[in-house]
């Protein structure tokens, strides 16, 4: 994943944190940057030109936004006969793309939906599987992994359309007291080997699908807290989504957001003070109102701000190297004094 991401700075500290989109104020009002309104953003996923973000209670639609231009529209979408729908029936909790981006995946009313970005069309991809409350998604080698309260399900959609729905089962090693995956948000995310997941305890777990097992990655699981630190001495207080950029994972914590080092385990704060609130600032002198869903796209690491009904941007871009040209003195004067 760490190609695809060349413009971030792995290591960067105090990041600028400012407000991409919405108003602060609850709603569905369509307009340019800050004066469109959001209602508890749940998902958000991006095909390189607009970020989509899944709307929370209240809101049945995907909302658009251009990355140029900041401008927030509802996305079009449709029945499998072309014909406009109002609104797409419930809320959306984890959004991701197919792997051309030509297509947007979601959970809603228990299901797993796909949206055609070119044309609007709505198809149901989970059969007539049910899910029990499915928050997040993430997709690895055309594989939808979907975090729902108890399990972990998986589709394969590589031959582009529905897939069998099954349930993974995992061996959990290396654990004082087995896990529980109930009450999960959704926190699932892939480096591009392994999975991440965060179920309803204050800690992450790593998976490895190859041996289809599980070790304790950071947190505890016990203590709740905001204590950085190294993997298992790390805390976590309010778990929500999480992302990846191949080289580190960003975590939705409470009113913060975390950075793991995956090669290391090392978890730190990046951006947020703890205090709830929308202020913008850098690192961890800027605020957040209950961060739920992160996508990274270009060099920007995007949060859905759940209560406080904003997009934010953290820039994680490179500082540019100033070239300095050093001369010596002795060839900027001539030889003999004019």
């Amino acid at each position: 994943l760490s190609a695809e991401f060349e413009g971030i700075d792995f290591d960067k500290e105090n990041p600028e944190v400012t407000t991409f989109a919405g108003s602060g104020v609850y709603g569905g009002t369509n307009g340019s940057g800050t004066t469109a309104k959001f209602s508890y953003p749940r998902g958000i996923t991006s095909d390189g030109t607009y970020l989509y973000v899944g709307s929370g209670y209240g809101g049945k639609n995907v909302r658009k936004i251009d990355l140029t231009t900041r401008n927030v529209t509802n996305f079009a979408a449709t029945d499998t006969a072309g014909n406009s729908l109002g609104h797409l029936g419930c809320v959306q909790f984890g959004l991701t793309t197919d792997s051309t981006k030509s297509h947007i995946i979601y959970s809603g009313c228990h299901q797993i939906w796909q949206l055609n970005i070119a044309s609007g069309e709505r198809k149901l991809i989970s059969g007539g599987a049910t899910f029990n409350y499915p928050r997040g998604i993430t997709l690895l080698n055309n594989k939808l992994y979907i975090m729902e309260s108890a399990a972990i399900r998986v589709i394969d959609i590589s031959g582009g359309d529905a897939g069998v729905v099954e349930t993974l089962s995992l061996t959990f090693s290396g654990y004082s007291f087995l896990p529980q995956f109930y009450y999960s948000y959704g926190g699932i995310t892939t480096d591009g080997t392994y999975l991440y997941v965060a179920g309803g305890k204050p800690r992450i777990h790593k998976i490895n699908l190859e041996t289809m097992t599980a070790t304790l990655f950071a947190g505890n699981g016990q203590t709740a807290g905001t204590a950085d630190g190294q993997g298992t001495n790390a805390r976590f207080k309010a778990l929500k989504h999480l992302t990846s950029d191949g080289v580190n994972l960003y975590v939705a914590d409470d009113h913060r957001i975390r950075k793991i080092k995956i090669s290391t385990g090392a978890v730190t704060t990046l951006a947020g003070s703890g205090s709830s609130g929308s202020d913008n600032g850098t690192g961890i002198s800027a605020e957040f109102n209950t961060p739920y869903a992160l996508h990274i796209e270009g060099s920007a690491l995007y949060v859905a701000e759940e209560e406080g009904h904003k997009i934010r941007r953290i820039d994680l871009s490179k500082k540019e190297a100033t070239a300095v040209a050093l001369h010596n003195l002795d060839d900027d004067f001539p030889s003999t004094p004019q």
